[in-house]
């Protein structure tokens, strides 16, 4: 068995592990583009070397001058970067202060929750052994079920009178009358009205029907009053079980420990509001930077440019045959440097390209498991009493998260089905929480069933004693 609170420490690691991984990758992808940044630059002054030595003096001030734009295109770009990466470690440092903060505050949270387990035990024992509870407990609950009946009877009744009226409803001619009210004092017509309705009234037999109508509709009413009655002297010994179980609480000190309790429920909501929202604010960042790390940023891209320009001009293996021509023992050298820089930047650029890909699936993985765990925390599966049967299970489930065989919709589910509920978490309820007299329907307009009973209902998950 493995609790709810070290569950969420375990994901908390894995997530700091992938971090770290992360954080590794990229400082392995930095140390490669500056490297490629190097060798394309160095290729370029030899380049710009041998242009000086072959080619006339306009042609070297081209070459400078497309140089000279990519090296300032390049020192304004490791400016922009090292901002942001500046800006990544500060988040990240951030995250991990409200990440620990957050930790110890659900460490406590859990002290709190057990202290109120075992106040509410207490309680429990001592309304159990209350002569005077139990008694107004049991007539609570037969008044539970006389309402509940007087309930079924109602709806019952409604269901007859429909029944019973569908015919009378489909009467055209008798509809016509017994809206007009004919055969009371309030029905209102002309003689001439009163002489035609009156021989419809013969036609039909409207006088003994209209007897039997109006008897079907004051069936109705009758019932519901019974039931709305039955439900209100059922809600008042509610309430009166609700305000011994509130006394009782109190002594204890169980009021104390829900006011407590939800204090803190209260701050690790919004302490992870304001984690998810850094994590979206890194997300971005490392979106950002991710463009920077692939070349895909715009300096990036105006360099490549002018590069490919440049070197579209003169390629290497032109350069190895125009030096070898050459008698100047410096063109060999440039030519041979050009081609061991190509050999290495092809190298660079290779092992660049598995690290970049390593770095994204690492980064999937660690987006789907801070989903998992926001998914965890916002069902509170790190409470008091919340658990899993099989740590293994659970060890599982992050393992494919991280090798990427579930995404976190599936982790969740999986983890939602393997977990469990050592203790029921109700803090409140007692005996009144058994009693539901949520029936639903007009009866309870304007009546106060009283809920869950004692206790938050943030807390509460029903049953009682």
């Amino acid at each position: 068995m493995i609790g709810g609170y070290e569950t969420l420490s375990e994901i908390d690691d894995r997530i700091a592990m992938q971090r770290a991984e992360a954080a590794r990758l990229e400082s392995r992808k930095d140390a490669l583009n500056r490297r490629l940044d190097n060798l394309r630059q160095e290729t370029m002054h030899l380049i710009d070397r041998f242009a000086a030595l072959r080619f006339e003096a306009i042609e070297k001030g081209e070459a400078q001058s497309s140089l000279s734009e990519v090296e300032r295109l390049m020192r304004e770009r490791e400016a922009t970067y090292r901002t942001l990466q500046q800006q990544i470690e500060s988040l990240d440092q951030e995250l991990k202060n409200l990440e620990q903060e957050r930790r110890k505050l659900g460490k406590e949270k859990l002290g709190i929750e057990e202290t109120a387990a075992k106040q509410r035990e207490t309680v429990a024992q001592k309304l159990q052994t209350n002569e005077s509870y139990q008694k107004k407990l049991k007539a609570a609950k037969r008044l539970s079920e006389i309402a509940k009946s007087a309930k079924a009877k109602a709806d019952a009744a409604k269901e007859s009178y429909e029944q019973k009226k569908r015919p009378f409803d489909a009467d055209a001619l008798f509809i016509y009358l017994w809206r007009r009210r004919y055969g009371t004092s309030r029905y209102v017509g002309g003689w001439l009205t009163r002489w035609l309705d009156g021989k419809v009234a013969k036609l039909i037999d409207y006088e003994k029907y209209r007897i039997a109508y109006a008897t079907i509709e004051k069936m109705i009413p009758g019932f519901e009053l019974h039931a709305k009655e039955a439900l209100q002297k059922a809600a008042e010994a509610k309430r009166e079980l609700q305000a011994y179980e509130a006394k009782f609480a109190k002594e204890i000190g169980l009021d104390a420990t829900l006011a407590k309790l939800e204090e803190f429920s209260q701050r690790m909501a919004t302490l992870d509001e304001e984690i998810e929202a850094k994590e979206r604010q890194n997300d971005a960042l490392l979106a950002q930077k991710a463009q920077y790390l692939k070349d895909e940023d715009e300096a990036a891209q105006q360099s490549k440019t002018l590069l490919k320009q440049r070197l579209a001009q003169e390629d290497v293996a032109t350069l190895m045959r125009k030096a070898r021509q050459s008698s100047d023992t410096e063109d060999d050298e440039i030519a041979h440097r050009l081609q061991s820089l190509e050999i290495e930047s092809s190298q660079v650029e290779t092992e660049l390209a598995q690290v970049r890909a390593q770095y994204e699936s690492i980064v999937t993985s660690l987006r789907e498991l801070e989903d998992l765990r926001s998914h965890y925390k916002r069902q509170r599966y790190d409470r008091y009493g919340s658990g899993f049967d099989n740590a293994a299970v659970v060890g599982d489930i992050l393992g494919n998260v991280i090798g990427g065989i579930l995404n976190s919709g599936a982790a969740w589910e999986r983890m939602r089905q393997a977990h469990r509920e050592v203790s029921n978490g109700n803090w409140g309820g007692f005996g009144s929480g058994g009693i539901n007299l949520d029936f639903g329907g007009d009866i309870l307009d304007g009546i106060d069933i009283g809920g869950g009973g004692f206790g938050n209902d943030s807390f509460t998950t029903g049953g009682g004693f």
